[in-house]
């Protein structure tokens, strides 16, 4: 058997949303950034990787978060039976599944039992961007309880984000990257929105999910 759980929500429908300034308290931030691809990722990956589940009872542990409603990221990866191919990692995008856009259906343990199952993965580049204060970001910012980062949910010109990414080409970010650090500091979705409120300069850890050529 396949088990493969989907973060849940309390409520579904209950969406997080941060924009302008206000005060924050950083209880349990992370004094460090996480080490995520090694810091070397500047452009995404597009790989595949391969499970035998035809030879009885088995168990594939990953956890996942569909909270944004674009991708299917892996949140927690636990024991790999018979991978054929690279290693998944946090933050890895599901893309297919046997040919077919990935969805909570095909990814369920009903669905997997008893099959062979190739999985289409893109990981993302890491991406830091450097805001320059004074100015608006110009972007705002999304998450549930349950996120496991938040992401870009808007972007508007003018705003640092949207300067920073024409004069910055190769380092863009766009809709649905996610937000990891600020400033070398990481924490929990909602405490990383809260420490880009600041007015100081801000330099941004993003995971950046589109197959571009950059």
């Amino acid at each position: 058997m396949a088990c493969i759980c989907c973060v849940p929500d309390k409520n579904e429908n209950e969406l997080q949303f941060s924009s302008g300034l206000g005060e924050t308290h950083h209880q349990n931030i992370v004094k460090q950034e996480p080490a995520l691809f090694g810091g070397v990722a500047r452009t995404g990956q597009a790989f595949e990787v391969e499970y035998d589940f035809t030879g009885g009872t088995q168990n594939l542990d990953l956890t996942l978060d569909t909270t944004d409603g674009k991708f299917i990221l892996i949140a927690v990866v636990g024991t790999q039976p018979h991978l054929n191919g690279k290693a998944l990692k946090r933050f890895d995008a599901i893309v297919a599944v046997n040919g077919e856009a990935a969805s909570r259906v095909n990814l369920s343990m009903e669905n997997l039992n008893g099959k062979k199952v190739k999985m289409s993965i893109f990981r993302p580049a890491e991406r830091e961007v450097i805001l320059r204060r004074p100015g608006k970001l110009g972007i705002t910012a999304h998450y549930r309880k349950s996120s496991i980062a938040s992401w870009i949910a808007s972007m508007s010109e003018p705003g640092l984000v949207y300067e920073w990414n024409s004069a910055n080409p190769d380092k863009s970010v766009a809709l649905f990257d996610r937000l990891i650090s600020v400033n070398g500091d990481s924490g929990t979705p909602e405490e990383v929105v809260a420490m880009m409120k600041s007015e100081n300069d801000l330099i941004l850890k993003v995971l950046h999910y589109a197959e571009d050529s950059h």
